[in-house]
């Protein structure tokens, strides 16, 4: 019998779990949204699109970028611009069920609040940390069907082969099959062993892990500089309520996009 691998759906990866570990998600989404909860939380108050949104939720990200693209989803869930089911359709299992999870809480198309909006994102990644860990199970499958070895007792020999024989007790159909299997084998992993001690082989691994990490830094610097500007606005808005300047329309704007 063989063994055949299967994904159980909607589980949560290791990797992704790891990412959120005593990462702070209320006070993140505060630095995101530094305005009176009773205020619209529209789209447009989160520097991101669909685009980018859907590729922070969809494979290698941060947990600020997570969050930010989620809040980006809700918001635009909740003011008729996108379906979260539609949305939900680009996305991986895991975070299908996040998304679908937190736009439950957000009537469709019918807008929301500050406080809704940070609400239903909460709800969200709890939904998605209360995932099980993903699991790997293995089903049972029909054999092979067995290839039938030509009979080395009775096949043509050399000279060379027929004095060797000599030495050799005739083999049955068992004792083949292992010689052959074991041959088959050898020579397989040695093949492998060659392609992966050459030096092209250590170069394109090399080459593709420093790829990955620059594009792992990349993303990081991008959360990086949406998190200080998140912070530097709130710090801004803070400052002008204990002056007590009231920001125009066209300020708020400004500090939104």
């Amino acid at each position: 019998m063989s063994n055949a691998i299967i994904a159980t759906p909607a589980t949560l990866p290791a990797t992704t779990g790891k990412l959120f570990k005593g990462f702070n998600v209320s006070g993140f989404i505060g630095q995101i949204l530094p305005y009176a909860d009773s205020e619209a939380g529209k789209p447009s108050l989160i520097r991101m699109n669909s685009a980018s949104a859907t590729s922070a939720l969809g494979g290698k990200t941060t947990a600020p970028a997570f969050i930010t693209g989620l809040l980006y989803m809700l918001a635009a869930h909740a003011y008729g611009q996108k379906t979260a089911e539609s949305l939900a359709e680009k996305l991986p299992n895991y975070s299908a069920h996040c998304l679908l999870a937190g736009a439950s809480l957000l009537p469709k198309g019918k807008g929301c609040t500050i406080a809704a909006l940070k609400s239903a994102t909460e709800h969200a990644v709890n939904a998605l940390l209360t995932l099980p860990a993903k699991k790997i199970t293995v089903q049972r499958t029909t054999p092979a069907k067995a290839v039938e070895l030509p009979d080395a007792n009775t096949a043509d020999q050399s000279y060379m082969a027929k004095d060797s024989m000599l030495c050799n007790l005739p083999m049955d159909a068992e004792e083949q099959s292992k010689r052959y299997a074991g041959h088959y084998l050898r020579q397989s992993q040695g093949a492998t062993a060659a392609r992966l001690l050459s030096p092209e082989w250590r170069e394109a691994c090399a080459e593709y892990e420093k790829a990955e990490w620059r594009a792992q830094q990349a993303e990081i610097r991008a959360a990086d500089v949406m998190a200080d500007r998140a912070i530097a606005v709130q710090e801004f808005v803070k400052l002008a309520e204990f002056l007590g300047v009231k920001l125009t329309a066209a300020q708020c704007k400004v500090l939104a996009a």
